[in-house]
Formats: C-alpha cells, sequence, structure tokens
C-alpha cells in the first residue's frame, strides 16, 4: 500500500465519521452518481500531487517532499432551495474533522502528513439528462516527506 493510499484512507473514514447522514456513501472515485437514490454521498480522491527533491546530496536516497491536492466533493439533489447552506454546513464539519488531526495518524499511530491545510472550495450545481446535482467541492493539501528510493513509506513528522 502506498502512502497516498493511506492518506485517502484517513480522510474517506473523517468524511464518514463527520458526516454520518451519509450512511458511509464516501467512496474514492471521480465518477459522481445522478441517481438521487444514491444521494447524499461523497467522493474523496487525490487527482494531483507534486515532488520537490532538493539540489545536491546523493541521488536516490535524497529527501522528497510530496504534496497532493485532495478533493472532497460532497453531493446532493440540487433542487432545494436551502442546499448551499447545507453543503457549507457539511464542509464546516468536514474541515474540522481533519484538522483535529492534521498529521493524518495511521493505525500504527504514526503521522502519514506533516502538514495539511484546507486550500479552497468550489460550488456549482450540474445538470444531466435533467436531473440537478448540488456539488461542493473541499480542497485540501497535504504534505509528507519521503526518500527517492522509497516514495511509499514517510519520513515521519
Amino acid at each position: 500500500m502506498s502512502i497516498e493510499q493511506d492518506i485517502l484512507d484517513i480522510i474517506q473514514a473523517r468524511v464518514i465519521a463527520a458526516v454520518p447522514e451519509f450512511n458511509a456513501r464516501v467512496g474514492q472515485s471521480a465518477h459522481f452518481p445522478t441517481v438521487p437514490s444514491e444521494w447524499p454521498c461523497c467522493r474523496v480522491r487525490m487527482p494531483d500531487t507534486t515532488v520537490s527533491t532538493p539540489e545536491g546530496g546523493r541521488p536516490g536516497i535524497r529527501p522528497q517532499t510530496r504534496t497532493g491536492i485532495v478533493v472532497i466533493s460532497v453531493i446532493h439533489d440540487g433542487r432545494p432551495d436551502d442546499i448551499e447552506a447545507v453543503q457549507r454546513e457539511i464542509a464546516e464539519r468536514i474541515e474540522t474533522a481533519l484538522l483535529a488531526d492534521p498529521y493524518l495518524p495511521g493505525t500504527d499511530g504514526k503521522p502519514r502528513a506533516s502538514d495539511l491545510k484546507i486550500a479552497g472550495s468550489h460550488t456549482d450545481p450540474v445538470s444531466n439528462r435533467g436531473t440537478v446535482v448540488a456539488v461542493r467541492q473541499l480542497m485540501v493539501s497535504v504534505t509528507w516527506r519521503t526518500r527517492e528510493n522509497h516514495p511509499g513509506v514517510p519520513l515521519h513528522a
């Protein structure tokens, strides 16, 4: 398993705990359900990561700083007038749960991240074949450190 997967799993578990009314309809997928029976739900994914390696040092074992943008998409029926307020409230609950321990410790108690911060949010209604879906995306920046020769193993903060 990779550190990226560990981070996604930890964030997914925190979203499930923060928003119990989703009845565990929190997945790691880029696909948004457009069937009302599958709402409300949430998707957690990390589409972008960057890697920074310092100059010098011995190639292959240099430390690296990796930063990923985790996109948490909250998906609801977009027809009610108060949907944006509902989604703002859910996003605040998710932020609170994530920042309760921004080092994202794994089941072994060791941190997976060295920094976690909210990077922004975006709200947009999406229409698909007459169905209106409200989507609020919360972007979270998460940083972790590894070595070049062990990209899946964190250097603990």
